[in-house]
């Protein structure tokens, strides 16, 4: 199964989906408009991120569901990891 990149600027007005599925390898760059850190809710990650140097997220998620990706300080949401069930 090949792996799932994605890219969250945190300057983008809507929330983007990056969707993946149980056992996929998953890598999120994920970027902030100051110095903040980002966690990706139900998943207990977090990194810290600036303009210049962005959070990088390299995961294999274990469960589905619908993980949001936000910044901390003010809970602002840059995107949803959607993880799927396993394909058969």
């Amino acid at each position: 199964m090949p792996s799932v990149q994605g890219s969250l600027p945190g300057d983008q007005a809507a929330p983007t989906t990056v969707s993946a599925h149980v056992g996929q390898l998953v890598v999120l760059t994920v970027s902030a408009p100051q110095p903040d850190s980002v966690t990706i809710a139900g998943l207990d990650l977090y990194h810290a991120a600036d303009p210049s140097t962005p959070a990088k997220f390299s995961l294999v998620p274990a469960r589905s569901g619908r993980f949001p990706v936000r910044l901390v300080s003010n809970g602002r949401v840059l995107g949803v990891l959607v993880v799927h069930r396993p394909a058969p």
